[in-house]
């Protein structure tokens, strides 16, 4: 059934998981076509056709997916039907499809299955709701088929993903006539680096300044990739490289670490001597910023994942830095400091760095001067002195009032039944009764008519002036209140070399 909208672009979702490249059906040029027959047969062309090639539908965050529904939920969008050439390619992950569909619905945007058209009435809702818990029992089953012949081989010694561990390769042995397995072996040009990597961690600083003389002697990670100090240190405490690859330590599917009676291990021809590894490790630990006497790993950020670099768009991250002076001791800098350039150096990003005080104090200072200004002030006080605003304050104060008398009340009551039924609780039930019949009485009074309103005494005193200073003070803080409106607020921050610049969420109220 064709729906009926404003919004008249018809779009497709195409997608397929890394197990399902080969399935023929399910292949992007098949759902592809598809889409465009069938949009045909009801007089509409495919807009634009949105491509996520090796994404699982249990993933929440896949990128084209996330694209696609930022382009619809966009103000001015003319996207009204998504085409999909089954449920599962949606989503499969039931309470994801019911939310998104729901948001897509309220739009005037309907999701249509070309396998499985349904009618756009409660009966098409209730079997699109069958077809997506389906799809999610589906995906559930066919991954715990895959885990369990995943451990089976690692039992039998042979590797069974596609993607080994650095340093390593796959090379397939045949089992039996017409069954190939894969075992782990020397990528040797990788090996050497991961030998490389080991000996300079040892001479240098840290996993940081190894990624930067890798990338300034251009040896650089898989498929031409820069080095990072997240890679570098994933390589140093990779266990197949020491002899034994340890399969299972996450579920990828839980988004948790497993227990380790879960682990399997699988022994490799190790690529670093043990006495080497032994010496990695005691460095890793004495270079732990956690563990280093005098090194405070600080992890309040004000401005966490607003501030962006200007050269390379990545997020500005906390890098802090121990001094030691005569005059003050042992003292820590905070610095903003692009991401990019904290990870892989500056053969990445030169970046831009700025002490963390002092972006902080500008940023906080714009967001008040911009909205705890004179005008405001008086309008505020206005509103919060005019009768009206205080009848209205009163009378939802007198609401809530009253919604704590009846709960109170009814407490009683279930008391009172509790004692009538077992005298066992008559102790406990009238110690309770007699401290809620006191709440009672606090209620009655703070209901009565003659009783001053709960704001009479704090906003008849109050003057422009001062409410400006306390705005001011309470917004430039620092502290769970500023981060609250920094984040409310701030869209981007952008630091160049000559000036900072900050995209507000929306224009501030005048």
């Amino acid at each position: 059934m064709r729906p009926t909208s404003i919004r008249a672009e018809w779009v497709s979702y195409l997608r397929v998981s890394t197990t399902e490249q080969a399935e023929r059906e399910l292949s992007i040029f098949a759902q592809q076509r598809a889409a465009d027959e069938y949009a045909a047969k009801h007089g509409q062309t495919i807009a634009k056709h949105y491509i996520e090639a090796g994404a699982s539908g249990m993933n929440a965050n896949r990128k084209v997916f996330r694209e696609m529904l930022a382009d619809v939920f966009m103000p001015g969008s003319d996207i009204g039907t998504i085409v999909v050439y089954h449920t599962s390619r949606f989503t499969r992950n039931a309470t994801e499809a019911r939310v998104v569909k729901e948001k897509l619905r309220k739009l005037g945007v309907r999701v249509i299955s070309i396998c499985q058209e349904t009618p756009n009435d409660p009966m098409g809702e209730l079997i699109q709701g069958i077809y997506e818990c389906i799809d999610q029992y589906e995906s559930e089953v066919n991954g715990l088929r895959v885990s369990a012949a995943m451990r089976e081989a690692i039992r039998q010694g042979y590797y069974p993903a596609p993607r080994p561990p650095y340093g390593f390769r796959c090379m397939k042995v045949e089992v039996r006539p017409g069954v190939a397995r894969s075992v782990l072996i020397h990528d040797e040009h990788e090996a050497e680096l991961v030998r490389l990597i080991f000996q300079l961690y040892i001479a240098s600083s840290g996993a940081k300044a190894v990624a930067r003389t890798l990338n300034q002697r251009r040896l650089f990670y898989r498929q031409g990739a820069p080095w990072s100090r997240d890679r570098v240190l994933d390589v140093l405490q990779e266990s197949a490289v020491r002899g034994t690859y340890v399969w299972g330590k996450v579920s990828a599917r839980r988004c948790k670490r497993n227990d380790p009676a879960e682990w399997l291990e699988l022994p490799v021809k190790a690529i670093v001597e043990p006495a080497l590894c032994d010496l990695v490790d005691q460095l890793r630990k004495d270079r732990d910023l956690e563990r280093a006497p005098g090194h405070q790993v600080e992890t309040v950020n004000l401005l966490a994942k607003l501030v962006r670099c200007p050269k390379c768009d990545a997020n500005y991250q906390l890098e802090t830095s121990t001094k030691r002076s005569r005059r003050r001791g042992l003292y820590t800098y905070r610095y903003y400091n692009c991401r990019t350039a904290c990870r892989v150096g500056k053969e990445g990003c030169i970046g831009a760095r700025i002490p963390c005080a002092r972006l902080d104090e500008a940023v906080l200072d714009f967001i008040a001067d911009s909205i705890c200004t004179r005008p405001r002030c008086e309008n505020l006080l206005v509103h919060l002195t005019s009768n009206s605003a205080r009848e209205e304050r009163r009378a939802r104060k007198v609401a809530q009032l009253q919604g704590d008398l009846e709960d109170v009340r009814d407490h009683m009551t279930r008391w009172t039944t509790v004692v009538e039924r077992d005298d066992r609780h008559r102790a406990l039930g009238e110690k309770s009764i007699r401290e809620l019949q006191t709440q009672v009485r606090h209620l009655l009074r703070l209901l009565e008519p003659t009783a001053p309103p709960a704001d009479s005494a704090s906003s008849q005193h109050l003057d422009p002036q001062t409410l400006q200073e306390a705005w001011r003070a309470l917004v430039t803080g620092g502290g769970t209140v500023s981060r609250n409106y920094v984040q409310h607020l701030i869209a981007r921050i952008e630091v160049r070399e000559n000036e900072i610049r900050i995209v507000p969420r929306e224009p501030f109220p005048q």
